[in-house]
């Protein structure tokens, strides 16, 4: 109750400081809304201007290499000789393998070149880093030289993506072919695309960008995603919807794509004829800084701080009026119903007068209840004890001895009837003795035994009883006469009822468990539909008085005054199917553990 007034005072308080702040927030984004787009914008422009000289540098030393190849002759004339011949001499080993050193050079200088080629025309083989001589027709891959063929435009520098196989696995680049103009050849350097797409996602200043690769063509070479935007971009370009002629220079511009606002930011390499572009969302663009993010988290956890500190000191004050009500409810249970003024309680207010006189009013209307009640159980008690005096055990037992020594004297053997007799005595016997005196479970079984063994004989075998429990909680105390009536009701009310249509069970199983002992009726008889299980419900309240299920009402009368509504009867049932009668008692070992935990409830 503490725990959810504290949290329900809290939660009010944070909500009335959470108005202002919000609109706090609000004016501080509108405010500083310009700044942060002008820091977007030069994310974009420093993610982009990366982005090429990633390329640039990749590419330059490539066109640096190839450009030897078309200004020194001499390289030149050593390349045709060792691309037609079959064997070298000495001196062209030699410059064969400075061919291959510079080339490997540039793959070992750069991550992202996976190899270069290098061809001239008219030759059927070409030179490849890290291998040597290939023959065309015969190499793994021969889609590039075929593209480099097929190449109809005017460019001295252009660029494809491409894929082939190679050692049986596919391979994805993107090729780069220089003329060698004066050797009449080209040049080609492989870019490995998966590394420059994990460089491109990784190196991204903005969480949603979309980075994009286009050669001259507008054909899509590189992007740090796999479809959608993508693809929808390019077909875009391609229809004249959009032309990058006419975007400046890593300035970005709005345009609609897919009814959707976007920013688009060019950035151009015209010596590779390559186009970089990074297109964002216009709700992703203007995305509020992580200093924003910090202030509006020391905002909330001062909100939150000040919150505690007000619904602390308002709770405070609710808390002692509730332990005050919590002392004077523990006083009414313990038997004090007349409490003196708490001095650290004061009345503050007429809400807190009005509340004490209620309280007060309560707990003494409740004792007089009590005392109702406890002038009643003693009147029962008493018509109880008057019953029992009413009836000489004495002569009671003397006549069932005569009975049983007469039946014997006319048959000469024991006979059912003897038996019948003694178990009648052995009942009366037991439920005669003190009803304040307690048993062991051993004792109440045997007496339940008796009573069952009559009650077979009664109804021909109708019924079977079984027996459920360890052995080693035999010795526990409970309260005379406790299971009778609940056996009792089971046939009663369950079995007889069925008129011998089927065998009739009823199972009586006990155990232990967390220090209670726990008991479960069990029968199969003709059960209860949920209208009349409420009503049974209904005569067994402690405070109502009823002339049906007597044996039931009373059994769940005593549990209740002696061991509280915990061990109150819980009943389930089922039409046609049965009945499931259930209780549990502290565990008592002893006489002295019974006293001290039947005083405590």
């Amino acid at each position: 109750m503490k725990r959810k007034l504290f949290i329900h005072r809290f939660f009010t308080y944070f909500s009335i400081l959470l108005i202002p702040i919000i609109f706090t927030l609000l004016f501080y984004s509108f405010v500083t809304i310009k700044d942060l787009k002008r820091q977007g914008q030069a994310n974009t422009v420093s993610s982009l201007t990366a982005y090429n000289s990633i390329l640039e540098t990749a590419l330059g030393n490539a066109t640096y290499q190839s450009n030897l190849f078309t200004s020194a002759p001499r390289i030149t004339l050593s390349l045709k000789k060792i691309l037609s011949k079959n064997e070298m001499t000495y001196s062209e080993i030699v410059l064969f393998n400075n061919l291959q050193a510079i080339l490997n050079s540039s793959l070992n200088s750069n991550l992202f070149i996976d190899s270069i080629y290098v061809s001239l025309d008219f030759y059927s083989r070409y030179l490849r880093s890290g291998i040597g001589i290939q023959n065309i027709a015969e190499c793994s891959d021969q889609d590039w030289y075929t593209r480099y063929l097929d190449y109809d435009g005017t460019r001295k520098i252009w660029t494809c993506r491409r894929t082939f196989y190679e050692y049986g696995r596919e391979k994805e680049v993107i090729t780069v072919y220089m003329r060698l103009s004066l050797a009449h050849g080209v040049f080609a350097v492989n870019l490995d695309i998966n590394r420059l797409a994990n460089f491109f996602l990784q190196s991204s200043f903005l969480e949603k960008e979309h980075i994009i690769l286009l050669n001259d063509k507008n054909e899509l070479i590189l992007s740090n995603e796999t479809k959608g935007l993508n693809f929808d971009l390019v077909d875009y370009l391609n229809e004249g919807k959009l032309s990058l002629d006419a975007l400046e220079q890593l300035t970005p511009t709005r345009f609609t794509l897919n009814n959707k606002e976007y920013y688009i930011t060019l950035k151009s390499s015209h010596q590779y004829g390559l186009n970089t572009l990074s297109i964002i969302a216009t709700k992703d663009y203007n995305i509020l800084g992580n200093y924003f993010k910090t202030t509006m988290l020391l905002l909330a956890i001062c909100c939150i701080v000040l919150a505690l500190f007000i619904a602390t000191l308002i709770t405070y004050k609710n808390i002692q009026q509730f332990n005050h009500l919590i002392t004077v409810l523990s006083n009414a249970e313990k038997g004090i119903f007349h409490i003196e003024n708490d001095k650290r309680y004061r009345l503050t207010d007429e809400y807190d007068l009005i509340f004490n006189e209620v309280i007060h009013t309560f707990i003494k209307n409740d004792y007089l209840k009590t005392q109702i009640a406890e002038k009643q159980y003693k009147k029962q008690t008493a018509e109880l004890i008057a019953l029992q005096l009413q009836i000489n055990p004495h002569f009671l037992f003397n006549t069932l001895q005569l009975l049983d020594l007469e039946a014997y004297q006319q048959t000469k053997v024991p006979t059912s009837i003897n038996t019948i007799i003694q178990e009648l005595s052995t009942i009366l016997k037991y439920a005669l003795g003190d009803p304040q005196s307690i048993v062991t479970l051993r004792e109440e079984l045997e007496h339940l035994r008796a009573y069952v063994d009559i009650n077979y004989r009664r109804y021909c075998n109708m019924f079977i009883v079984y027996y459920d429990y360890e052995e080693e909680i035999s010795d526990y105390y409970l309260f005379r006469i406790l299971l009778q009536p609940l056996i009792e009701n089971s046939l009663y009310h369950g079995i007889r009822p069925l008129n011998g249509s089927r065998q009739g069970y009823i199972k009586l199983k006990i155990y232990e468990r967390d220090n209670y002992l726990n008991f479960y009726i069990i029968d199969n008889g003709i059960g209860m539909d949920t209208e009349e299980l409420q009503q049974l419900n209904e005569l067994l309240k402690p405070s109502d008085i009823t002339t049906k299920h007597i044996g039931l009402a009373n059994t769940n009368r005593r549990l209740i005054l002696n061991f509280g509504m915990d061990s109150a009867l819980k009943i389930r049932s089922k039409k046609n199917y049965g009945t499931i009668i259930s209780f549990r008692i502290p565990v008592m070992k002893t006489k002295d553990e019974w006293v001290v935990k039947v005083s405590y409830f």
